[in-house]
This record gives C-alpha cells, sequence and structure tokens, in this order.
C-alpha cells in the first residue's frame, strides 16, 4: 500500500442485485460512475444541431418509456445518451425546425446545445451511431482503434439525409429515417445492459 494518487474523499459505493447507490459522494462523481457501470451511446453527424440530436432525444425517449422512467434519470438506470457533431461549435442550439418536429414526437429538444466529437466522447462510448458513411468513414481514418464502436444508425447502412436548411418536409422524412433505424436499438441495448 503506498500513498493515495487522488486528492480528495472517496467515493462510498453500495452494490447489491439491484445495482448500486452512492452512500458518499466523494473525488469520483456520480456522472464519472454512471458512465463507467452503464451503457454511453453517442449519435455523430456533422453539426449536432438536426440529425444526431433527433437521435439522441428519439432513444431516450425509447429508453425512458420501457423503463417507466423519465429521460433525465436515465443514467441512473445505466444508460447516457449524447450527440455530437464532426464539424459541429460548441453551444449552438438545435435547429427549429427540429426542435418543432421532435415536440411532435413527444421529445423536447429545446435545451440543446451542439458539441463537437471530442476524444474524451471516442474513448468513453460504447455505442458511436452515426448519421452517414461518411462520418463512419472519417471517425475510423482518424481513429481507427474505435472500430469496434462506430456503426452507421441505419444497419443496412442508408445514410439519414441531412435537412439542414430544408423545409418541414424534409425534417420530418429525416425523422422518420432516424425512428425506423432506432427501432431494434432501445432493445437491443437494454439486452446488452442486462447481461452486463
Amino acid at each position: 500500500m503506498g500513498p493515495c494518487r487522488f486528492a480528495g474523499d472517496p467515493t462510498v459505493v453500495q452494490l447489491d442485485s439491484r445495482g448500486w447507490r452512492i452512500l458518499r459522494e466523494g473525488i469520483v462523481s456520480r456522472t464519472q460512475l454512471q458512465r463507467a457501470s452503464g451503457l454511453f451511446v453517442v449519435f455523430v453527424c456533422t453539426g449536432n444541431t438536426c440529425r444526431s440530436p433527433m437521435a439522441e432525444a428519439f432513444l431516450k425517449r425509447d429508453l425512458s418509456r420501457r423503463l417507466g422512467c423519465d429521460p433525465d434519470k436515465l443514467p441512473d438506470h445505466g444508460f447516457t445518451v449524447a450527440s455530437a457533431g464532426l464539424a459541429a461549435y460548441q453551444g449552438a442550439p438545435a435547429s427549429p425546425e427540429a426542435v418543432s418536429l421532435a415536440a411532435e414526437y413527444g421529445c423536447d429538444l429545446s435545451a440543446h446545445t451542439s458539441q463537437p466529437l471530442t476524444a474524451d466522447l471516442l474513448q468513453q462510448a460504447d455505442y458511436l451511431f452515426t448519421m452517414t458513411g461518411r462520418h463512419a468513414e472519417f471517425i475510423l481514418s482518424e481513429h481507427p482503434e474505435f472500430a469496434a464502436k462506430v456503426r452507421t444508425l441505419d444497419a443496412a447502412g442508408q445514410d439519414i439525409t441531412d435537412p439542414i436548411g430544408a423545409g418541414p418536409a424534409e425534417y420530418r422524412r429525416c425523422a422518420e429515417q432516424i425512428r425506423r433505424a432506432l427501432a431494434p436499438l432501445a432493445d437491443m441495448l437494454l439486452r446488452e445492459h442486462a447481461g452486463r
């Protein structure tokens, strides 16, 4: 035994058959524990203002319905869902069209702010679902070590069309493409999480 590498109080966690709970938060935060013990899914598009935020919101809704919890409580159930963009600026809102359309599907994107795909997100994610084959190719050309994590959202490899700058009809088509591609995903993630 040697000196502690970390300054601060330890985090005390209780483990049982139902999972874990923090008895006392310390140097390791709740967010860090949730990400380490659960599944972390990241959706990736170009600007993180249309497609990937809708995919994030739709999966959060699907998982929360199956688990009987609010979307903001998903990390307590072992699921963290995020989105990012390959050419995203930090802090841009979701497009007004994406916000409006997501609301029609019972999802709230009003507080969404864009973020770029960072090395931390790449490292921490269990799954990186891209909207197009080119997004996946770009990630793998820069980071081939993450090949096991990267896949296109549409299992058949069909690109999710970018609706940026288009009208409501194109956003609706995009949302339907995303919903069809997401259909099997929530159940697959729930099965995988149960097997951990």
